[in-house]
């Protein structure tokens, strides 16, 4: 009678460990997913929101060098310095906006103004080749008027439009930002809870 009743509480603990082993990997394999689906959000929320947040800045800065390159030319049309920063901006300018338009997402509200930027700027180039080729024919005085009458206004539609979408873009970040450490949370949560268990 002994034996059975050892046999008892023998098994009984052999199930009690069993369970216990059972739901500390059953717990072990929720948190992991769940600090995995936190760490892919991060990384997101940094290779994308961020990054494309950043773009948006860099763009600015570019209009504005290639703008001031650009008076800089027609002021000195002998400044090799001005056309070297012209060619950059505008090099780099046309570099930033291929790469923020392959992060953005097709057909997002997003994308659609972005497009509408890339719009503008080609239109721009347009003006800006116009004006570099007066200066070049040394028809400095029509390359002002065109600076003043065509280009500008066509940088102020793209600065104002870059301005627009790094609101917007801070904005977003933040909402994602939030979700992010609601989701970090969670896990962390998720992670305690089922370890108490």
């Amino acid at each position: 009678m002994m034996n059975l009743r050892n046999l008892k509480i023998r098994s009984q603990l052999i199930s009690l460990l069993t369970a216990m082993t059972v739901l500390f990997l059953i717990a072990t394999g929720v948190s992991y997913q769940a600090l995995n689906k936190a760490k892919a959000e991060f990384t997101r929320f940094i290779e994308q929101d961020q990054h494309i947040l950043l773009n948006y800045t860099e763009l600015l800065a570019n209009g504005l060098q290639m703008g001031q390159a650009l008076r800089n030319i027609i002021l000195d049309p002998a400044n090799p310095k001005a056309h070297t920063n012209f060619g950059k901006a505008s090099e780099d300018m046309d570099k930033l906006l291929g790469e923020t338009r392959a992060l953005l997402v097709a057909d997002s509200e997003a994308a659609l103004a972005f497009d509408k930027i890339v719009q503008l700027r080609d239109k721009q180039k347009g003006f800006q080749s116009e004006i570099r080729a007066l200066v070049e024919q040394a028809d400095l005085e029509t390359a002002k008027t065109r600076l003043n009458k065509d280009e500008t206004p066509v940088w102020r539609d793209i600065k104002q439009q870059l301005q627009d979408q790094i609101k917007v873009q801070k904005t977003h970040i933040q909402s994602r930002e939030t979700a992010v450490q609601e989701s970090t949370e969670n896990a962390q949560r998720l992670t305690l809870i089922l370890t108490l268990v």
